[in-house]
């Protein structure tokens, strides 16, 4: 052993740490009242033969091996001496499970081994020992230790030669405990009471302790664990939250500073506990616990120096920074257990300080993961600590930790506050560095900052939950958005997650489902991270991981709920309380039973391999109805006991019972390139993609930030004027992160072409997801201008960006990249696939030629056209105009109107055209010629060249200005159908003439009406021409159009389909004789 000379042999770990740190340690206070030391102690054990306490002796020295070897001892067999059984106790076979429950007197054999235990008061102790072994030996019972207790003084060279002869000539261990080790035992475990006890000993000592209010905490914590233990606890299948259990009882001994024997025995206990039964994370946890205890509480530096190198081993099977910067913590002590106390070996903490170093470097390659990462270079700095000679020597280290704490302000999983205590305990010794004070200064003043943003955040939490409660979802959104920020740092994840959760089911509420995954899959991804650091598993995965099956499920894919839902049974397992309920499992059930049923036939045969995986998962009513649809119809009959008409009369209740949420058409990702979809204030929007990696993740990303950022619009008097937002997304060869668009907005639909490289996830470092994030915010950006109407654009983008951060929540949030590797590995596609496989899994293919109910389709949903509706009077009721009652999938967006390609062609004006025995033609007149066109194309593919359904609806409105009798105003819009539950969205386009004759109009009208229909299209007047071009009279480019509104101004009210045609300065022709006209109530509105 490489030694040199120590600081301070006989400095006190337990000593110093108890002055800087109190509260871990008792504070009851113990009080000793009369006496009883070692040799009065030693006196009666001395006198026992004269005080006849030969009876007492044996119970006795049964109940101190019971306790410092073994607690498995049968009572005694005989009167006294051994009586007819040859031996005073023996141990009882115990199973390794039992063995378990003990803590004190823990041997690794003395539960499958015949231990004789023999008790002797006799002077003559060699020959009583030798006639007791003799005995145990011929009882032939297969003893393999044979333990001698005796209240005599025995000489060390003596003792050793005896047991050594016995041990020869019996091949039994044979092992003799004296007066000095009952005394050793007696005052070392703290069994001076069941000394007095059992030995009769009369003398005037107690033990007095007045507990602690932290002490009595404990206790009642321990007790609790205690009785868990034995009342519920399995021995033979623990769970890994029970495991857990072990571990506290011996951190909670430990800070008792109960007997040394009971802390050691808990810690080895949860040892073994969590070798059988833990993860590695608690493999880890328990060894570093106990590494702990040993410097610190129990000053045994070989104990210390066993469990740090177990430690050591099993970090090494991970790749976290958190156990690793545990390691290191170890590491610090026992380098300062070598340089202050002289304890350990040079070579060997070289050699360590080598593996340590090699290993931190590895976790630093690693900036997929940038937390991890960076926290394993301020681990490599914490190292450098180790190996100064002077204080001056740390300049480059603090000044290397300040740039680390400065790159680490923004990620969650930088431990910025265990970093900033660590620091703050240098100040004694580096307190005049000017380098340690400059890191001082930055990380204290970030920390008063973070803290302040917490504060804010938990503030706005609550105000977003409150206002969740009252069934406000979109401010609750806003509010919720807002804390995100402030909650995203080490030490808030519980918040954090929390928040997530809420925003999630706000946006869940107005059918943002995309936006609610995103959400809740960053809200899993905490919960994992807890696992996967700490080693712990939370109840928050199992119920993130049934949030996340559900919503999957609303967004029809099928495969991932299912996914999520196995994971969240497989890890319930691992606690005693049931945290997915019958009712949660039931309701999934259904609603994916719902979902089969109303599936499109061609989507079907992929189903086939599920029946026998839902049943395993709990899914019967599901594998019942997927058979039933499949065409196995006698096996459906069988599974559910039914009747062939009571089978069919219940699938047709699960298909049209109405469960609160739509079932949506099964989406399958299958094929070389898929789409996403989703509606946002009755904008249709499709995100087609190359089904692979990364362009599955940046689909569902941009699905989801879109929602988000489009999110509130509904109460921010937003209107979105598109009624179709494509984005395709295409593959770019770099390898490289790398993500550009172009916009194409001169068709009818607005498409946004995303041109995007085949990275990898480990490119996804912190260059690189910023690299991500920028683009997004770019093209969020690019989107809103070309999709939303504001009317008060300055005050509602401030409110949005600066007041709501809506950016924030938008682009920092729904990132869905690296949160379901961090779930389910590097290949999360591959990892769903394997789950949804079981062995001996029976396919069940299609056997249906058509649809299971194509004789008796569900019934469509009713709906009413609008012109057959008669306006109400008054004012609408509030809680139909109520936005917060609105969700976007009640919005329906009705297009007649290409807002953007009438924007582009510029609507100046209408002519018109007669000839003698044709239909009279109303001609729409435009600037540009080529968006004309495309407007005319679209009119004509969508409603008909002859509009048999009469969609489009034109009215022309006279009498709209008194100073002008002649002037009227064209309002085009559309005839639309709409179900009582839903809101449209329509845009309309007005034009207002100026004519000095109405003549032209006259002769139009008097035309229409003889020929019951008219011609409408287009025309083009040059920029500088007040002269129109005739119309083409191409293909595609006219419609003939039977109806044709013709009415007054003053009949237009404040609930006509033409009341937006209505200016709030118009000066209507109010006929003589009408005295309340509704166009007054519309114009009071207006005005």
């Amino acid at each position: 052993m490489s030694q040199h000379k120590p600081a301070d042999p006989l400095f006190s770990p337990k000593k110093f740490l108890k002055e800087r740190r109190p509260e871990r340690f008792s504070d009851s206070v113990r009080r000793e009242i009369g006496r009883l030391d070692r040799g009065f102690l030693e006196y009666q054990l001395d006198t026992l033969n004269r005080r006849n306490k030969e009876l007492a002796f044996e119970d006795f020295a049964k109940k101190l091996c019971e306790s410092a070897i073994c607690p498995n001892l049968l009572e005694q067999t005989g009167p006294v001496a051994g009586g007819d059984g040859k031996v005073d106790t023996q141990t009882f076979p115990v199973s390794e499970q039992v063995k378990l429950r003990w803590y004190v007197g823990v041997n690794d054999d003395a539960h499958k081994e015949r231990w004789a235990f023999a008790v002797s008061t006799q002077v003559e102790w060699k020959q009583k020992c030798r006639k007791d072994v003799l005995k145990i030996k011929g009882t032939d019972r297969g003893y393999v230790k044979a333990f001698f207790v005796t209240n005599q003084f025995t000489k060390g060279n003596q003792r050793s030669a005896l047991e050594d002869e016995l041990t020869k000539g019996t091949e039994i261990d044979v092992r003799i405990l004296d007066r000095s080790w009952i005394l050793d035992q007696i005052f070392s475990l703290g069994l001076e009471e069941m000394a007095i006890e059992t030995l009769g000993i009369e003398v005037d000592w107690r033990r007095e302790v007045q507990t602690g209010i932290a002490d009595y905490a404990r206790e009642l914590r321990l007790k609790e664990i205690e009785e868990t233990i034995k009342a519920t606890v399995n021995l033979s299948a623990i769970s890994t939250e029970e495991v857990g259990e072990f571990l506290e009882a011996a951190i909670l001994s430990k800070e008792l500073e109960k007997p040394e024997v009971e802390t050691r025995g808990r810690f080895d206990q949860a040892v073994a506990v969590t070798k059988k039964f833990g993860t590695v994370f608690q493999q880890f946890k328990t060894h570093y616990q106990y590494a702990w205890a040993a410097y610190w509480w129990l000053e045994d530096f070989d104990l210390f120096r066993t469990e740090f190198l177990s430690s050591l081993a099993v970090a090494q099977t991970l790749d976290y920074a958190s156990q690793w910067g545990d390691v290191v913590t170890l590491f610090g002590l026992y380098s300062s257990a070598f340089k202050i106390r002289g304890q350990g070996d040079k070579t060997e903490l070289e050699s360590l300080r080598k593996q340590l170093r090699a290993a931190l470097h590895s976790i630093v390659d690693m900036d997929d993961r940038p937390s991890n990462s960076l926290m394993g270079e301020a681990y490599l700095q914490i190292m450098a600590l180790y190996s100064i000679g002077a204080p001056e020597d740390a300049d480059q280290i603090f000044s290397s930790l300040l740039d680390i704490f400065e790159r680490g302000e923004n990620l969650i999983g930088f431990a910025h506050s265990e970093l900033y205590h660590l620091v703050i305990e240098l100040d004694d010794v580096m307190g005049d560095l000017e380098s340690y004070e400059a890191l001082l200064d930055y990380i204290t003043q970030s920390f008063s900052d973070r803290e302040g943003r917490s504060k804010a955040a938990q503030m706005w939490l609550n105000r977003g939950a409150r206002r969740l409660d009252t069934r406000k979802p979109y401010e609750a959104i806003k509010l919720l958005g807002k804390s995100l920020a402030g909650l995203y740092q080490k030490g808030h994840e519980q918040e954090l997650y929390g928040a997530l959760n809420f925003l999630a089911k706000a946006y869940s509420e107005v059918d943002l489902l995309w936006a609610a995954r995103a959400s809740h899959l960053l809200a899993s991804t905490l919960a994992t991270n807890e696992y996967w650091t700490e080693g712990e598993l939370l109840p928050g995965q199992v119920f993130s991981f049934i949030r996340l099956a559900k919503v999957e499920l609303r967004l029809g894919r099928i495969h991932a709920a299912l996914a999520w839902w196995h994971l969240a049974l497989l890890i319930s397992q691992g606690f005693k309380e049931e945290l997915i309920s019958e009712d949660e499992l039931q309701r999934f059930d259904a609603f994916l039973s719902q979902i089969i049923v109303n599936s499109n036939h061609e989507v079907l045969s992929a189903l086939a391999n599920l029946p026998n995986w839902l049943v395993a998962h709990g899914l019967v009513v599901s594998e019942s109805t997927l058979l039933y649809v499949l065409g196995y119809e006698e096996l459906a009959q069988e599974n559910t006991n039914e009747t062939a008409e009571g089978l069919l009369d219940f699938i047709k209740m699960v298909r049209d019972v109405d469960l609160g949420i739509k079932p949506p058409p099964i989406n399958l990702l299958a094929g070389r390139y898929s789409s996403l979809k989703t509606i946002v204030m009755g904008c249709e929007v499709e995100v087609s993609f190359p089904n692979r990696t990364p362009f599955l993740e940046l689909a569902e990303t941009i699905s989801s930030a879109l929602e988000s950022i489009l999110a509130t619009v509904i109460v921010d008097h937003i209107v979105i004027t598109e009624k179709r937002l494509v984005i395709e997304i295409s593959v770019d060869d770099d390898e490289e992160i790398s993500i550009t668009h172009e916009v194409n907005d001169s068709d009818r639909d607005l498409v946004f072409e995303v041109l995007c490289s085949s990275f990898s996830n480990r490119k996804l470092n912190v260059d690189g997801q910023a690299v991500i994030q920028q683009w997004l915010q770019e093209f969020l950006i690019d989107v809103f201008s070309r999709i939303v109407h504001v009317k008060d654009s300055h005050t509602t983008l401030k409110t949005m960006f600066v007041e709501d951060q809506v950016m924030q929540r938008a682009v920092s949030f729904s990132s869905c990249f690296t949160a379901l590797c961090h779930v389910f590995g590097d290949d999360a596609t591959g990892s769903i696939k394997s789950i949804l496989e079981m062995p001996e899994q029976r396919d069940f293919p299609l056997l249906r030629k058509e649809k299971w109910d194509a004789g008796f389709p569900k019934n469509p949903m009713k709906t009413t056209r609008v012109d057959s509706l008669k306006p109400s009077e008054g004012a609408p009721r509030l809680d139909m105009i109520d936005p917060e009652k609105s969700r976007h999938g009640d919005y329906k967006h009705h297009g007649l109107i290409n807002v953007r390609l009438w924007n582009q062609a510029t609507w100046n004006g209408v002519a018109f055209m007669s000839s003698k025995g044709t239909p009279p033609v109303l001609i729409v007149l435009f600037r540009n010629k080529g968006a004309a066109e495309k407007i005319f194309e679209e009119l004509v593919e969508t409603i008909g060249k002859d509009d048999p359904k009469n969609r489009l609806r034109v009215t022309i409105i006279r009498g709209v200005n008194q100073q002008n009798p002649h002037e009227y105003r064209v309002h085009l819009s559309e005839n639309f159908e709409a179900n009582e539950n839903g809101k449209i969205m329509m845009v309309s386009r007005i034009n207002t003439m100026h004519p000095q004759s109405s003549v032209n109009l006259d002769r139009f009208l008097r035309d229409y009406k003889q020929a019951g229909e008219y011609v409408l299209t287009f025309g083009v007047i040059d920029q500088n021409s007040s002269t129109p071009h005739l119309p083409t009279w191409k293909n595609g480019s006219y419609l003939g159009i039977r109806d044709l509104n013709v009415i007054q101004g003053w009949e237009v009210g404040r609930n006509s389909l033409d009341s937006v045609a209505i200016q709030s300065s118009d000066d209507p022709i109010i006929p003589k004789g009408v005295d309340a006209p509704p166009v007054w109530q519309l114009l009071k509105v207006k005005k």
